[in-house]
C-alpha cells in the first residue's frame, strides 16, 4: 500500500468520530458491547490505537491526536448515562474492520520508524511501544523507565533534551527536539520527538506523551544538501580523534588572541600539553585504546579550562590552551596546576585503570614572543624542561631554554654531514681485571669535533640522534669502524681483547642481529670480538619487543652487558629476562662510594645480586685508588676510569696493547 493511501486511510479513521464512540461506551460504564467483545478489551484496544497513531509523519502531529480524545472526553461528560443501544450494536460490528485498520496504522508506523511512550506523572509509570523499542534495537519492554532511555541519548544531547522536556512541564507546553541516540552496537541514530503535557480541568492528572521517530535519513540528507561545506570544514578544523579544534584552527584563533592582546595593551598564555610516557602506553596498549584515552583527556581539559580559554588538540597527545584577557602569569600557574591535579585523577577504559601525568610548557605574550608559531614554540621548549624534570608539573619559558633549544638544532641540522665528512672518531677505554690487573677489554666512546661547532659532548649529541633514524647510520658506522679497527690491530700482531659497543633504545629493532653478524663476517671477526652495552632504558621501554631481540644478539654469541645498572629500574625480574653476562655499575655510585653509605650499600648489593645471577661487575667512573680499593674489597670483577686510563685516540692503543701496563703496578695512566 501506498504512503498516500495510508496517509489517506489515517485521515479518515481521526475524522471518523470512532475513537469518541468507544469513549462513550467506557464513560458509560458499560460492560459489555456486543455477544463476543468486553468493554475491557474495548478500552485495551482504545488505548492501543490512541497511543500508536501519535505520528506526525502524515498531517498529525502527536498532540493533535492527544487533543482529540481529549475533546471525547469532554463529549462523553455532556451526554447522559444511557445511551442509544441501537448505536452500541452498531459499534460492535465496526470491532473487527478498526482491526483491520490498525494493521494499516502499524504498517504506516513502520514506514514512518516512529515509536511512542507515555509518562504518567503522578505515579512515575513510564511505558513505551513495541515500535520504540524497535528503532532503539531494543527487545520489547526492556526499557522500563524515562531515566534508562535517557541513558542511551548520546551525552553531548542529554542535558539539552531533558532541559527542553522540564521547560515544557513548566510551561505546560508542547515541545520538539532533535537529539542523537546511541545504539547497543555503538552506531549513532538521529531521533527526533514530539511531546505534550496532556490534562484538563476535570481531570488534573497529568501524563506527557511523545513520539519519536528515527530522523536519521532525513539528517543525512539535509546534510548532504545544506551541511556538506560545514563537514568539511569541521574535518578541516578539528583532530578526528578529540573533535577539539586542530592546529590549524588554533592558529587562527591564537592570531586573533594576539591582536586583541596587542590592542587592549594586556598579556596572553599558551600552554602545551603533552602526557608522559603516551607513546609507550599507545604501543603496550594499542591506537584504540589510546584514542580512548585523548578522548577523556579531551573532555578533562575542557571542563577545567574551557571558561578561561580555548582548548585545541595538535595531535597526538599534544594538547594547548590558549587564554586571553584578564588572565595573568600567576593565574597560568594555577590553571596549569589545576589541569595537573585533574590529570592524575584514574581513567578507567574497557574495564583497565589508567594512571596518567602530564607535563606542561607555559609561554606568555608578549613577553616571551610576539607572534603565534613562536608564542606556541617557546610552550613546547617549556613543555620538554618540565618533561626532563621528571613529568607531573609545568614549566615557564625563559631564555636559556631559547638558547638551549636554539644550541639542539644546530645540532640536529650537522649530524647527517659529519658522518658524511668523517668528523667522528672513535676512543678506547681499557677495562681492566682487579684481580689481575691486565687489560682484558675497551670500551668504543664516539667523540665529535664540528668545523662550526668545535668539540661537541656526546651527553648533548647522542640523545639527539636517538629522536632520528640517524641513529640507526651512525650505530652502523660504530661497528663497522669498531670491527675494523680490531681487524687491523690483530693483522699487525697484537693480542686484542673484546671491544665493548652502546646500543642505542631505537638500534634493537628487527634485522639488528643480523646487520652486526654481517659486519662480523666482512671482516672475518668471531662474535667474541666485541661485547655490547645496553642501558636499563632502553631494554625496558619497550619490554615487549626487547626481549627478543636480545635474544637475537646473544644467539649470535654477543657478551650483553647492562650499561648505568642502578640509575634505571634495577629489578630481578628484568634481569632473569634478559640473556646478559655483566652488570656496569654507574659512575654516579662509584664517585660516592668512599663518602656515601648509601652508595656504598648500593654497589655491594649490586655485585651480591649480580654474581648470584652468575654475571660480572664492572665499575666505570673509577678515579682514586680508594674506590678501586674498596671496589676490590666488595668482591668487584672489572673496572674501568680515570684512575688507569682515560679514553684514548684509536691511534694510541696499540701503544698500550704493546706496553701491556698492570693495574696495581702502575699507579695512573690519566696523566
Amino acid at each position: 500500500m501506498s504512503q498516500e493511501l495510508l496517509q489517506s486511510r489515517l485521515h479518515d479513521f481521526l475524522l471518523s468520530g470512532r475513537i469518541a464512540n468507544v469513549g462513550k461506551v467506557i464513560h458509560a460504564g458499560r460492560t459489555t458491547v456486543g455477544p463476543d467483545v468486553s468493554v475491557t478489551e474495548l478500552q485495551h484496544l482504545l488505548h492501543s490505537e490512541t497511543n500508536k497513531l501519535l505520528v506526525d509523519h502524515h498531517g498529525y502531529s502527536a498532540a493533535d491526536i492527544v487533543a482529540r480524545s481529549l475533546a471525547c472526553r469532554e463529549e462523553l461528560e455532556a451526554l447522559q448515562v444511557h445511551e442509544d443501544h441501537d448505536r452500541i450494536s452498531d459499534l460492535s460490528g465496526k470491532v473487527e474492520e478498526l482491526e483491520k485498520e490498525r494493521e494499516h496504522f502499524q504498517r504506516a508506523l513502520n514506514m514512518a520508524g516512529a515509536g511512542f511512550w507515555d509518562w504518567d506523572l503522578d505515579t512515575g509509570h513510564w511505558d513505551a511501544s513495541p515500535q520504540f523499542h524497535a528503532i532503539l534495537e531494543q527487545e520489547p519492554g526492556s526499557i522500563k523507565t524515562y531515566e534508562s532511555y535517557l541513558s542511551l541519548v548520546h551525552e553531548e544531547d542529554r542535558e539539552e533534551l531533558s532541559l527542553t522536556v522540564n521547560n515544557a512541564l513548566a510551561e505546560r507546553s508542547a515541545y520538539q527536539v532533535s537529539y542523537r541516540v546511541v545504539l547497543g552496537n555503538g552506531k549513532v541514530r538521529h531521533f527526533r520527538e514530539d511531546g505534550r503535557l496532556l490534562s484538563d480541568e476535570n481531570d488534573p492528572a497529568d501524563r506527557l506523551f511523545a513520539v519519536v521517530c528515527d530522523d536519521t535519513e532525513r539528517q543525512i540528507a539535509l546534510a548532504e544538501r545544506q551541511g556538506a561545506l560545514q563537514q568539511v570544514m569541521s574535518l578541516a578544523y578539528n583532530d578526528p580523534v578529540t573533535m577539539l579544534p586542530n592546529r590549524k584552527f588554533l592558529m587562527s584563533e591564537l592570531q586573533q588572541k594576539l591582536m586583541e592582546a596587542e590592542r587592549e595593551n594586556h598579556m596572553a598564555g599558551a600552554m602545551v600539553i603533552n602526557l608522559d610516557g603516551f607513546r609507550d602506553f599507545n604501543e603496550a596498549r594499542g591506537q584504540m585504546f589510546g584514542d580512548l584515552l585523548l578522548k577523556e583527556v579531551g573532555i578533562r581539559l575542557k571542563n577545567i579550562c574551557g571558561e578561561v580559554g580555548s582548548v585545541a588538540c595538535l595531535g597526538g597527545d599534544e594538547f594547548v590552551v590558549i587564554t586571553g584577557d584578564a588572565v595573568h602569569v600567576d593565574d597560568l600557574a594555577v590553571l596549569a596546576t589545576e589541569t595537573l591535579h585533574s590529570l592524575v585523577e584514574p581513567v578507567v577504559i574497557d574495564g583497565h585503570t589508567v594512571h596518567m601525568t602530564a607535563s606542561i610548557g607555559i609561554a606568555v605574550f608578549p613577553t616571551d614572543a610576539t607572534t603565534p608559531i613562536n608564542l606556541l614554540q617557546m610552550s613546547q621548549m617549556a613543555v620538554t624542561r618540565a618533561r626532563e624534570d621528571g613529568g607531573n608539573a609545568y614549566a615557564y619559558f625563559n631564555e636559556e631554554m631559547a638558547a638551549s633549544v636554539h644550541e639542539q638544532a644546530m645540532i640536529r641540522g650537522a649530524l647527517v654531514p659529519a658522518l658524511e665528512n668523517s668528523e667522528f672518531t672513535l676512543n678506547y677505554q681499557p677495562k681492566v681485571s682487579i684481580e689481575t690487573g691486565d687489560v682484558i677489554g675497551f670500551e668504543a666512546l664516539i667523540r665529535w669535533t664540528s668545523p662550526s661547532l668545535g668539540f661537541i659532548s656526546p651527553a648533548a649529541f647522542i640523545p639527539i640522534a636517538e629522536e632520528t633514524p640517524f641513529i640507526q647510520q651512525l650505530g652502523h658506522w660504530i661497528v663497522e669502524t669498531v670491527c675494523g679497527h680490531h681487524k687491523q690491530w690483530s693483522s699487525e700482531g697484537y693480542t686484542v681483547p673484546p671491544i665493548a659497543i652502546n646500543v642505542a633504545g631505537p638500534q634493537l629493532r628487527a634485522g639488528f642481529a643480523g646487520s652486526v653478524e654481517k659486519i662480523l663476517s666482512d671482516y672475518g671477526l668471531d662474535s667474541e670480538n666485541i661485547h655490547m652495552e645496553l642501558t636499563e632504558t632502553s631494554l625496558i621501554k619497550n619490554l615487549k619487543s626487547t626481549v627478543p631481540l636480545v635474544h637475537d644478539l646473544r644467539n649470535i654469541g654477543i657478551d650483553l652487558s647492562i650499561d648505568d645498572f642502578g640509575t634505571g629500574y634495577s629489578s630481578l625480574s628484568y634481569l632473569q629476562m634478559f640473556p646478559v653476562d655483566a652488570l656496569k655499575i654507574d659512575q654516579s655510585f662509584v664517585q660516592r662510594l668512599a663518602e656515601e653509605q648509601g652508595s656504598k650499600s648500593i654497589v655491594e648489593a649490586t655485585i651480591a645480586l649480580a654474581h648470584s645471577l652468575g654475571l660480572r661487575v664492572i665499575a666505570e667512573g673509577v678515579e682514586t685508588l680508594e674506590q678501586l680499593t674498596m671496589l676490590r674489597d666488595l668482591d668487584c670483577d672489572e673496572i674501568q676510569g680515570y684512575y688507569f686510563s682515560r679514553p684514548i685516540p684509536a691511534d694510541d692503543v696499540p701503544d698500550l696493547l704493546s706496553s701491556n701496563p698492570n693495574l696495581w703496578s702502575v699507579k695512573s695512566m690519566a696523566g
